[in-house]
């Protein structure tokens, strides 16, 4: 909805917390910013690799004006997400073809009425299944994940663990899927060897 963060103790905290009548302690020492472009698309990174490989869809608040800053903000996630092939809502788009006959009536626009409301459910619910299908059939039919994952417990009492053998495996399962020309997508971002690797491709497992 906008591009302010409200940060607290190296916390993230939601916008309610600066309001009085919610009677949070320390509200004077909330550090409010606007984040640039650029620590806006490591936040999206940084829940692609969390997320890494569900997919996910991203969606922006809407703009009933081809201005200003919440418009900008809308532009830019929808850059992102093309860059990063990222599922992507823009509901400034659902407005624009049905037009302010779907929003509330008030003096900031920014809720839909019921039938907005309808609509933009509708809409949701059929871009969660496309992206679903999308998933399924890339999932099967092209791509095989091979992702390294390890428990807090066992990293606790062994720290990490098992990179060799994970290494090993990978290869073998590269040359066998080489054969059925199926791609190999690897993910070793829990690994604290993650840091140190550079993949030049999305494909990869630092996106």
């Amino acid at each position: 909805a906008s591009r302010l963060s409200y940060e607290w103790n190296n916390l993230y905290m939601h916008h309610i917390a600066e309001d009085e009548q919610y009677g949070f302690h320390s509200r004077n020492n909330i550090i409010r910013k606007d984040m640039t472009d650029e620590e806006i698309e490591d936040d999206i990174i940084q829940i692609k690799n969390e997320l890494y490989p569900k997919p996910f869809i991203i969606i922006s608040h809407f703009s009933t004006y081809e201005t200003g800053k919440r418009y900008e903000l809308t532009q830019l996630l929808r850059k992102i997400c093309e860059k990063m092939n990222i599922p992507f809502l823009n509901q400034s788009d659902i407005v624009k073809e049905h037009g302010i006959n779907i929003l509330v009536n008030e003096p900031v626009l920014s809720h839909y009425n019921e039938e907005g409301t309808r609509i933009v459910a509708k809409k949701l619910f059929d871009k969660i299944n496309e992206v679903k299908e999308n998933n399924i059939e890339l999932s099967m039919k092209q791509h095989i994940y091979q992702v390294y994952y390890s428990s807090e417990e066992r990293i606790k009492k062994y720290n990490f663990h098992g990179f060799g053998d994970f290494i090993r495996g990978t290869t073998y399962l590269y040359q066998a899927l080489k054969e059925k020309n199926i791609s190999l997508k690897v993910n070793f971002s829990n690994h604290t060897l993650s840091n140190f690797f550079v993949c030049s491709t999305n494909d990869s497992f630092r996106f």
